[in-house]
């Protein structure tokens, strides 16, 4: 019986040791995408405690950087006080760039651990090939927009 109860115990503290997960999106795209993402989290370490940051989703993806790191990073932020003992960060795509950018941007944050998935830190390598798919006109209409 003492085995079982130090077995639980020993459970309950493991589970509790576990780092919040903050999930940030990519471009065009939004926080409910990576739900699933989620679930395997919660899955393989049950107890986690899992944040999909929900900003600038779909179109809002292509507002200007600067507005799109300091939205996240008040996000990101807010979790990192709640975790004294430090955050995992997990981002997707644009969503590393963002990340990235907040990191930066943050002296003396918690990120213990910080995952760029399929993000260009290094930069793009080739050329712009929206003009072979788009249509001219539309490709004029963002390129004036956005940048």
């Amino acid at each position: 019986m003492a085995c079982r109860l130090w077995f639980l115990l020993y459970c309950v503290v493991v589970a509790a040791a576990y780092k919040p997960v903050v999930i940030v999106h990519g471009i065009l795209d939004n926080a409910a995408s990576m739900d699933d993402m989620k679930q395997l989290i919660i899955g393989a370490h049950p107890g986690t405690n899992v944040t999909l940051v929900s900003l600038f989703n779909d179109a809002d993806t292509l507002k200007p950087m600067r507005e799109q790191v300091a939205g996240f990073g008040d996000s990101i932020r807010d979790v990192m006080k709640k975790s004294p003992d430090g955050i995992h960060l997990l981002c997707f795509s644009q969503g590393g760039l963002i990340c990235r950018g907040v990191l930066q941007a943050t002296p003396n944050h918690t990120v213990d651990t910080f995952v760029s998935l399929s993000s260009p830190q290094m930069g793009q390598f080739g050329g712009n090939y929206s003009w072979q798919v788009l249509p001219a006109t539309l490709c004029m209409h963002f390129r004036f927009r956005i940048w």
